[in-house]
């Protein structure tokens, strides 16, 4: 009987340690938070990343974030920025971000809608841009024209009587 009471022990024992093993491993995991600002009478979430394994990456990576996220927000005075992220992709070398809102400044019809996409380098703080994915002299915008007009239902805007059509520095923009 004694034996087996040495066999439960050292299972018991081995499943703690395991479970403290899977604790300290939870621990180091990277984490991305929402930071709400509040900007001229609006509120916009920020994301903030914690538990990247270079300080110095993290604290880049935010502030970079940060002020690309706060930069759409309308240059006229009294402005106000709204927005929320969603997290679009997520591996251990890169993030996706989706960011959605609008920027009202007072005296303006409607505000400016804001959706737009920001894809970082985890290992080095890096947010790129559309042009980023091509070989450099490539006519990558002429290639996304070709893609929209196949799809213009979903990359067309048609006002009746004000405007028809759709401007590839639109589509771009979302990637930035």
């Amino acid at each position: 009987m004694k034996k087996w009471r040495r066999i439960l022990f050292l299972f018991v024992m081995a499943g703690m340690l395991a479970g403290f093993a899977l604790v300290e491993a939870a621990e180091e995991k990277m984490n991305i938070v929402k930071i709400r600002y509040d900007e001229g009478g609006g509120k916009v979430f920020i994301p903030e990343m914690h538990g990247m394994k270079d300080a110095k990456t993290q604290d880049m990576v935010n502030a970079r974030l940060k002020d690309a996220i706060l930069a759409r927000k309308n240059s006229a005075p009294n402005s106000s920025l709204n927005g929320d992220f969603t997290v679009s992709f997520y591996n251990e070398n890169l993030l996706g971000i989706h960011f959605k809102g609008y920027s009202f400044s007072p005296g303006n019809a409607h505000p400016n809608k804001i959706d737009q996409g920001f894809h970082i380098d985890l290992t080095n703080g890096t947010i790129y841009k559309l042009a980023d994915l091509f070989i450099a002299g490539t006519d990558f915008t002429g290639r996304i024209r070709s893609l929209c007009s196949t799809n213009q239902d979903q990359y067309r805007l048609q006002v009746d009587g004000l405007w028809d059509g759709w401007k590839y520095e639109d589509f771009s923009i979302s990637w930035e």
